[in-house]
């Protein structure tokens, strides 16, 4: 089953509601369709004004079409927003409702949808702030992170054709801490988006010690970090990419068993020169489907999309925010 086949099997027919800040970009249009002719979610379109809105031509009724220049609208989601939490004031709430892009983050904080997909006509930068502001980060992180969700024909990994590679879009470098922290919220994020068991490897150019470097220290220490905090999960490191994901490679290169080389399904790049570098290179070189850069680490699950987005790329990131949302939901329910 491909990568959407199985996003689309993880959220069909749970009433999840997703929320559009750019609800006028032509692009989202197909993305729309199918969300509601099978069943995916319920999209919530926003719009700066009441003429923009009255623009729009027919939706399947499942669609929520609302104008962020209502003052009494405004009103409502600010309350909405401020009996979930108190982290944001209702000046400020008042202030921003206006913005699409505000007021898609205080519809997610107020509980008024399960997911947030923005980015059409903003940069990242700006997605990231907003979320920051309204919606603010998991209990004990310093950053968002980002990851790619990777579909290289003719690989035969772990799982198939798949893979997750982070930080691809952030964090430009991070510190030893920072990695380690990544590297958790990625494991998390798989678990919560496939429902994959994480085999998580930190990258260098040096494999257990082969090399010595500052560098090589820097991810040592990450890999450190991590098993400490998370000593459930598999976690290993540091390696280079062909011991992380060739079996026979693993296997003359390692002196030691892991359960990670040869296997690994996460793979956490030292910095974002290598990860973007990474992620780009196999896109292009391989043409493989790279969707993303997923945003993580926020309370509420909200992504960004490329200005260049084509339909299929808008889609895989739609269906990952939902996806994520769904197994947020069902973790948290869990005793």
């Amino acid at each position: 089953m491909s990568i959407i086949e199985t996003l689309k099997d993880r959220i069909r027919g749970k009433g999840l509601r997703i929320v559009f800040p750019e609800g006028g970009d032509v692009r989202l249009k197909p993305v729309i369709e199918t969300l509601c002719t099978e069943d995916l979610a319920r999209p919530v379109l926003l719009f700066e004004t009441r003429a923009a809105l009255e623009q729009v031509g027919d939706l399947p009724e499942s669609v929520t079409c609302l104008a962020v220049d209502d003052p009494q609208l405004a009103q409502e989601w600010a309350g909405r927003f401020r009996a979930q939490n108190q982290r944001v004031g209702e000046k400020r709430l008042l202030r921003g409702f206006p913005k699409p892009l505000h007021a898609g983050a205080i519809i997610l904080g107020a509980g008024g949808a399960e997911a947030m997909v923005a980015g059409l006509a903003v940069p990242t930068e700006e997605v990231i702030r907003t979320a920051f502001t309204y919606l603010g980060l998991t209990d004990g992180l310093k950053a968002p992170s980002s990851l790619f969700l990777m579909r290289i024909p003719g690989f035969a990994g772990s799982e198939g054709e798949a893979m997750i590679f982070a930080d691809c879009g952030v964090q430009p470098a991070p510190d030893s801490e920072a990695l380690a922290q990544i590297a958790l919220t990625t494991a998390q994020t798989a678990v919560d988006l496939l429902g994959w068991e994480p085999r998580v490897a930190f990258l260098s150019f040096s494999t257990d010690g082969s090399a010595r470097h500052d560098r090589v220290d820097h991810v040592r220490k990450a890999v450190h970090l991590a098993q400490i905090r998370a000593p459930g999960l598999k976690i290993d490191g540091e390696f280079q990419l062909d011991t992380a994901i060739v079996p026979e490679i693993a296997a003359r290169k390692l002196t030691r068993p892991s359960e990670v080389a040869g296997r690994a399904n996460i793979l956490i790049f030292p910095d974002l020169d290598a990860g973007n570098t990474a992620y780009k290179a196999v896109q292009r070189f391989a043409r493989a489907d790279a969707y993303g850069p997923f945003l993580q680490g926020f309370r509420h699950s909200v992504s960004d999309l490329s200005r260049g987005s084509t339909d299929d790329d808008i889609l895989g990131v739609v269906l990952m925010a939902l996806a994520r949302a769904e197994g947020q939901r069902h973790r948290l329910s869990q005793p």
